[in-house]
Order: C-alpha cells, then structure tokens, then sequence
C-alpha cells in the first residue's frame, strides 16, 4: 500500500515537472513613458542599433564583450554580440520602420529563442508617448518566476536612461 502511494506520488511530481518545463506559455510585457522630445529623436534612438545599445538594458555591459554593428541604421541593421572568445551571444536586428510611428526590433538569443520588441511612438501634447512590447512563448516555470515583472522592471530602467541621453541631445 505505501509503495503504491509512493509511486503514484512520484509519478505526480514528473508529471508536474513534465508540464512546468514542457508546456509553453506566452509572455506579454510593455511599458509606456512619455518624453518631452519629437518623435524624430526617438526612432533615431531606436533603429541605430549603435545608439539603442546605450539604453536597453538587455544590452551586455561587459568590457570583455565585443558588438560588431552591420549595416546602416534603418531596416537590416545589426547589432551581433559576442564574448572575448568569439562566441555569438546574441543578435539584434531592425526588421521593421514605420516612419515616426513604430519599429520592430529582433533580438536572438544563444539557443535559438527569439524575442520581438515592438515599439510603438504617438505625439502629445508636449513630446512623444513610446511604448515598448515584448512577445514571446516560454516554459510554463518562466512565469510562474515573475519574468514579466522583471522584464518590466529592465524596459523601465531602460526609458530612464533614454530620457537622460534626450536631455543632454
């Protein structure tokens, strides 16, 4: 009797774990800042990978890291990271340009995953309202660890330091 319990308890925990890291999820983050700057200063900030490597906060900030930059800033540009030894890190790519209006950004991470920032610019009254989205499907377990509210936090952090770089252009 207690040996049956025990596997069937056991069987329980595998299948739990099995869902956890097995059945996917979507994680939907955005953030929204309003800055007293035109719209054109922004996008600027957004599809020159040379200058939005400043401001993400997903950016590595590693002196040992190296970011060689491809093309020009609009559509195609990339921004390919790798560690002293040479080895892919990770890879941002502007895929998309609306004028004045939105920007999408891949970035690729080592593994295969993919993330997909989009950003989204409206004028107000005194500036421009930016709004940055993530969307991507993860492991269950990744959300039930917060990684929303952390992604959050990081997207916040990173509209802090644009707002500073804007005031000193």
């Amino acid at each position: 009797m207690f040996g049956k319990g025990l596997l069937i308890g056991v069987l329980g925990c595998i299948i739990g774990a099995s869902i956890l890291f097995f059945v996917d999820t979507e994680i939907s983050v955005n953030e929204r800042v309003s800055i007293e700057r035109p719209s054109f200063y922004i996008i600027d900030e957004i599809i020159d990978l040379r200058k939005f490597q400043e401001w993400d906060p997903r950016s590595v900030k590693d002196s040992s890291v190296r970011i060689e930059f491809i093309g020009t800033p609009g559509i195609g540009m990339k921004a390919i990271t790798k560690d002293k030894k040479g080895l892919f890190i990770n890879e941002y790519e502007v895929v998309s340009i609306k004028p004045l209006e939105s920007a999408k950004i891949i970035l690729r991470l080592k593994g295969g995953n993919e993330l997909v920032y989009n950003f989204e610019i409206s004028n107000i009254e005194k500036g421009t309202e930016l709004t940055w989205k993530v969307n991507f499907t993860a492991p269950l377990f990744v959300s039930l660890v917060g990684v929303e509210e952390k992604i959050q936090k990081e997207f916040k952090k990173g509209f802090e330091v644009l707002k500073e770089r804007l005031k000193s252009n």
